[in-house]
């Protein structure tokens, strides 16, 4: 079942988090067992929405890769909190559904009309 998380680093500067995700690879491709992740620079800094696989993808992530770097970039330890569901999601409907959340159709300007 997938999961997400609110993550949120107090005080982190855009360059800061820019660094950090050149560290990470900065080639657009998400990590293993990461289904989205939505940043947003955000009045107490940085604020992220990351949708997972599974909470066990997201943990070895963290303790794997993102630990050190974020230390190595300068940034603290953000404030990590799970962003409950109100029903069960698997990873695949998490991708349909933002594949769908992209997915803008172009509505008609006039209203066609049909003899």
């Amino acid at each position: 079942m997938a999961v997400a998380y609110l993550v949120e680093w107090s005080g982190a500067q855009p360059d800061q988090y820019q660094a950090l995700m050149q560290a990470l690879g900065g080639d657009g491709q998400p990590a293993s067992g990461n289904v989205c992740q939505i940043p947003r620079l955000a009045e107490c800094g940085w604020r992220v929405v990351d949708v997972w696989e599974s909470e066990a993808a997201f943990n070895a992530f963290f303790a794997g890769r993102l630990d050190a770097l974020m230390r190595d970039v300068g940034l603290p330890p953000p404030q990590v909190l799970p962003w409950p569901s109100f029903s069960p999601l698997s990873a695949a409907r998490a991708r349909r559904s933002l594949a769908y959340a992209h997915f803008q159709p172009t509505l008609p300007t006039k209203r066609s009309s049909f003899r």
